[in-house]
């Protein structure tokens, strides 16, 4: 009897166990997915350049290179993925 009982409760326990684990596994995915957006919306409006720098290129290239020095990230594993994004395989 008592090993039924304590066959119960452990598979009881493993179920919750396992459902704070999926709940937590879909709490990590979504602020991941919420960072990773906030990030690439932060990268396409520093590098969208307007009508303006068609003119004056040598600005654009100074402002690009200034949100480059300036970036919330600096992880060089960050900085080769957002290359990668970016400008493709040039690295």
């Amino acid at each position: 009897m008592l090993g039924v009982l304590q066959y119960r409760w452990s598979k009881k326990i493993s179920m919750a166990a396992a459902g704070r684990m999926r709940a937590d596994l879909i709490r990590s995915i979504t602020n991941f997915r919420q960072d990773f957006v906030r990030e690439i919306v932060s990268v396409a409006g520093a590098l969208e350049p307007t009508y303006s720098y068609a003119a004056d290129f040598d600005r654009y290239a100074r402002e690009f290179a200034n949100w480059r020095r300036t970036g919330q990230r600096t992880d060089g594993a960050w900085q080769a993925a957002m290359k990668k994004v970016v400008f493709g395989n040039v690295v």
